[in-house]
């Protein structure tokens, strides 16, 4: 019986490096990023599972479990939603600093002093990654939603560069 007892411990202690050497391994082998700054979405709700599996599909991550472990020993599991790049040289370590930090790509847009609100409307109408929700009615609908007159509106926005996701 106590004979038996070292064969499990032994056989345990064993699966125990064997599988710590494994993950280590894993988490610092490079990603298999297809093209240089791969993007993928990080939708909202989604959790590392779904994001490990999404990207192990994608072929991007090779073993979805190394980095839904990783994310999970270290506490680090939760996931900020937003559109992510990933460069040559990310590791599953990198990729779940990113994911938790919420390191989104970042989009600028210039609107120069001057303009109209309808000229505004038309450069952020003109970016890609901004969902355009106002219709051709927009002075109303904008009016509404900030508790304005639909004359008054000219001067309420300033003149910058704007960052966003």
């Amino acid at each position: 019986m106590f004979r038996q007892l070292i064969i499990v411990g032994i056989v345990a202690l064993l699966g125990l490096l064997v599988g710590t050497w494994w993950l280590d391994r894993a988490l610092d082998q490079p990603l298999a990023v297809p093209v240089e700054g791969y993007q993928f979405v990080a939708g909202k709700g989604d959790g590392v599972y779904r994001i490990a599996h999404k990207l192990e599909e994608a072929g991007v991550v090779q073993h979805a479990i190394a980095l839904r472990l990783y994310a999970k020993i270290t506490g680090r599991d939760q996931v900020r939603a937003g559109e992510y790049a990933l460069v040559a040289g990310d590791t599953i370590k990198t990729l779940v600093d990113k994911l938790q930090k919420g390191q989104t790509v970042q989009y600028r847009v210039t609107i120069p002093e001057g303009l109209t609100l309808a000229q505004w409307l038309g450069i952020l109408h003109a970016q890609p990654k901004i969902d355009r929700r106002l219709s051709l009615n927009f002075r109303e609908e904008l009016a509404d939603i900030l508790g304005l007159a639909a004359d008054k509106l000219e001067g309420w926005f300033a003149p910058d560069t704007y960052v966003y996701s």
